[in-house]
């Protein structure tokens, strides 16, 4: 018999029972393309070492966040990351934006440009605009598709972990006394991936838990952070802001109590060897990093990269004061150049390589 070929795309695949979702018999040897589509445990979620798998673009493995599902209501709420997560390729949703996954669309008469959030708003029946605003900044992200979009968030605090999308967004609180973004140890606060033109300013984030960043991670992106305090998260390193690959302009931030098991409490950005992106800018000014710590090395900032023209960074009008860590406690720059002017270095602890 001819071997079956399967394609599964723009789909929801999750909670059946405690085996396999997608289950092969040993003495079949189908093919397999998986895309846009989200799985539960991702690719391990299926057969291993049996047939042939694809496995496409666009999928995750995420919780749909269904409205209902012990009263068979699987319509998505508006904080899903389902929406607008399907194939670009494939029809839109009736509403014109891109298809989601699943069966029932959430769909939305609103079209932006400015996205609401506020903690009364509603990820039900929220459509984003000022008079009906989502209760989500992740409500918000997903329905953003446009570059040069914008979410506007109003103070309060907003317990989540949001995924970034790639979008080109600016997503701007109240101001940082007001808005609050806590991640709950439960993740990190804010995963940026791809974003080439994206702004996060006007608020704290606090409390994420990560291995590469915990409360912003940023890979392959050029990201502005504006007005910002990061404080109280944790990671394996770069506790309060990972940049991999990543430009990072950062003015009025301030880095505050972040801890990483590892290295670099505060700030870890750099470029990798094999990175061929063009080259990557880290500017920091008017900040301020204090009473980080690490439990190995560099309990502030580890600025790194690999090649002195592909790195160029910039520190000026910034205080490292109170970090500690074993080694390299306040500032750590390897292999690249630097400008550092008006800055102060104080009270930073390390038995040594240098306490500033």
């Amino acid at each position: 018999a001819a071997s079956p070929s399967i394609s599964i795309a723009n789909s929801i695949i999750i909670d059946n029972g405690d085996s396999t979702q997608i289950h092969f018999a040993a003495d079949t040897d189908p093919t397999l393309t998986i895309s846009y589509t989200d799985l539960e445990d991702g690719d391990s979620g299926i057969t291993d070492n049996v047939g042939t798998v694809t496995w496409g673009d666009g999928n995750i493995n995420a919780d749909p966040m269904f409205v209902d599902t012990a009263n068979g209501d699987y319509h998505l709420l508006a904080s899903s990351r389902c929406i607008n997560g399907g194939n670009p390729g494939s029809t839109a949703d009736s509403d014109g934006t891109v298809a989601d996954m699943g069966v029932y669309p959430y769909l939305n008469s609103y079209s932006g440009p400015i996205w609401y959030v506020e903690t009364g708003g509603n990820d039900t029946t929220g459509t984003g605009a000022s008079d009906s605003p989502f209760a989500s900044i992740q409500s918000a992200v997903n329905f953003a598709t446009t570059d040069g979009d914008s979410v506007t968030v109003a103070a309060g605090t907003y317990v989540e972990n949001i995924t970034f999308w790639g979008r080109n967004i600016v997503v701007a609180g109240a101001n940082i006394e007001t808005t609050i973004v806590d991640g709950n140890q439960a993740g990190v606060v804010f995963d940026i991936w791809g974003s080439t033109a994206a702004t996060l300013k006007d608020m704290t984030i606090q409390n994420g838990a990560g291995y590469w960043g915990g409360g912003i991670s940023c890979v392959e992106a050029t990201m502005a952070l504006k007005d910002l305090k990061i404080t109280g998260n944790t990671a394996y390193a770069g506790a309060g802001v990972y940049g991999s690959n990543a430009s990072l302009d950062m003015d009025n931030v301030t880095f505050q109590g972040n801890h990483s098991g590892n290295y670099a409490g505060a700030l870890l950005a750099g470029r990798s060897a094999d990175f061929n992106g063009p080259v990557t800018t880290i500017s920091i000014a008017n900040s301020l990093f204090e009473s980080n710590t690490a439990d190995s090395t560099i309990g502030g900032a580890y600025l790194y990269g690999y090649d002195m023209d592909s790195v160029n960074v910039t520190i000026s009008n910034t205080v490292f004061r109170g970090n500690s860590s074993l080694s390299y406690s306040g500032l750590r720059i390897q292999g690249v150049p630097a400008l550092i002017e008006d800055c102060v270095f104080e009270l930073n602890e390390a038995d040594r390589y240098g306490a500033a």
